[in-house]
């Protein structure tokens, strides 16, 4: 775990480290205060040049007003706004994948 006192994790050197050392190129997030730090997060990994994937089902603020302002933001920005059964299915990519009738269990 990588502790954070800034609002996105990327104020964090040891963050943006661990993502230049794993050589990322896209990223999938979620988090509390979707519109401060799962936003200011998503905006810098955009500027850092990594694609990201917003998992909006798995964010949330203390306001629902709050909640659509961050996610309408990410996605101004560039991320793209995803729900978890969205992205579990667009990971597997096809019905024969050998996860995928464990995956079917869990989301039923």
């Amino acid at each position: 775990p990588i502790n954070k006192s800034s609002f996105s994790c990327c104020g964090e050197e040891a963050f943006l480290a661990k993502i230049d050392e794993l050589q990322a190129r896209s990223a999938i997030i979620c988090g509390i205060e979707s519109h401060v730090c799962v936003f200011q997060t998503a905006r810098d990994l955009i500027q850092h040049g990594l694609y990201v994937h917003v998992v909006a089902d798995a964010t949330s603020s203390r306001t629902p007003d709050n909640k659509d302002i961050g996610i309408n933001r990410m996605a101004k920005e560039g991320a793209v706004i995803t729900s978890t059964e969205m992205l579990l299915f667009e990971l597997l990519r096809d019905a024969k994948h050998e996860k995928f009738r464990e995956l079917v269990k869990l989301i039923k």
